[in-house]
């Protein structure tokens, strides 16, 4: 494999992949934590920031593809790397399945047809199969599709944030700044009882549980090892990068969500499509809706993307070292690029 991608590739193809939870993860975490939603991401936070140190020193170590799948063969040995490599790969056959298909239902606004299953399927397999060809001719330009989309999917959400601070927050006027910021705090306990925005102790940590589903996915930089260039500096801050940005970001949507609507208005009309419900919320919803819906579609291809380029070298890697058929270590024999 050729060493071609420097840090913004990488960083474009970890933000795809983790970034994306947001989209379904932040519903889901408010539907059990409720008005706690930011504490809860803020723990699920810490334990995906022990998992990026771990993942930055193992792949400064064995900079090569297969991931931790390479780092459990060199810890442990071969029947360990298998059952490792083979989770990773259901891990993400589900992460390409999920953000394929949820690309059509974001374009809906645009595309009504893909709102239903009998038009979603065909769009589905026709956007995987332009990134299957994308990925044949090369990661550098696959990658560098997916930097573009990156950078347009953060811009986006911080301009939302920056809107929703501006006149949801009312940050001009101190005295209603203050004000939303002490509601903010108080709706972060947890246990009160009969109020509607604190959750019970078990519903809190069902709430965390969900949280971390939204920081699934540093694993694709690290199986981009060796095709980094300089991997002991690139992955590092490729990973960091990846860590600060999603923070901020997934506090920042988080408690503007919070601020523009109650957990309950929440879970019910905008639980799978939480950023279109602030959007919807802002003065001129109307127009951010549908650019909303265009971010999302953007971002889950993005995140197709780093799925299938994860999985394409987990195989090649499991191969290489006969935990697969030999089938699967081939490269084109134009392009180089593994695509078995």
């Amino acid at each position: 494999l050729h060493r071609v991608l420097n840090t913004p590739q990488l960083f474009a193809i970890g933000f795809g992949d983790v970034g994306s939870s947001i989209y379904y993860a932040l519903g889901v975490t408010t539907l059990y934590a409720l008005g706690a939603t930011p504490l809860a991401l803020a723990l699920a936070g810490i334990v995906f920031l022990c998992t990026v140190l771990t993942y930055t020193e193992l792949s400064t170590a064995m900079p090569e593809s297969g991931g931790s799948c390479s780092f459990a063969r060199h810890a442990f040995n071969d029947l360990i790397s298998f059952i490792a490599g083979w989770a990773l790969l259901l891990d993400y056959v589900v992460t390409i399945a999920i953000s394929a298909y949820s690309i059509g239902p974001y374009l809906g606004n645009f595309l009504p047809f893909l709102k239903t299953t009998i038009g979603n399927i065909p769009f589905t397999l026709l956007a995987l199969g332009a990134l299957l060809g994308l990925n044949v001719i090369g990661i550098k330009e696959s990658t560098r599709v997916s930097f573009l989309l990156a950078v347009f999917g953060v811009v986006t959400q911080l301009t939302i944030i920056t809107i929703g601070v501006i006149f949801l927050m009312e940050i001009a006027q101190p005295e209603q700044f203050i004000a939303h910021v002490k509601q903010l705090w108080f709706h972060l306990q947890v246990g009160l009882p009969d109020s509607a925005w604190s959750p019970t102790w078990e519903n809190f940590w069902k709430g965390v549980g969900m949280a971390m589903v939204a920081y699934i996915g540093i694993e694709s930089i690290s199986q981009l090892a060796g095709e980094a260039r300089h991997p002991n500096r690139t992955v590092p801050q490729a990973m960091l990068a990846t860590t600060v940005t999603l923070f901020v970001l997934y506090f920042g949507t988080s408690i503007i969500a919070l601020t523009a609507m109650s957990p309950q208005e929440l879970t019910t009309g905008y639980l799978e499509n939480p950023l279109a419900g602030i959007a919807a919320f802002m003065p001129f919803g109307q127009y951010l809706v549908p650019w909303v819906g265009f971010l999302g579609a953007t971002i889950l291809f993005v995140a197709a993307n780093a799925g299938l380029i994860g999985a394409s070298r987990l195989t090649f890697a499991m191969s290489e070292h006969f935990t697969m058929p030999r089938l699967f270590y081939r490269l084109h024999p134009r392009f180089k690029t593994p695509y078995v």
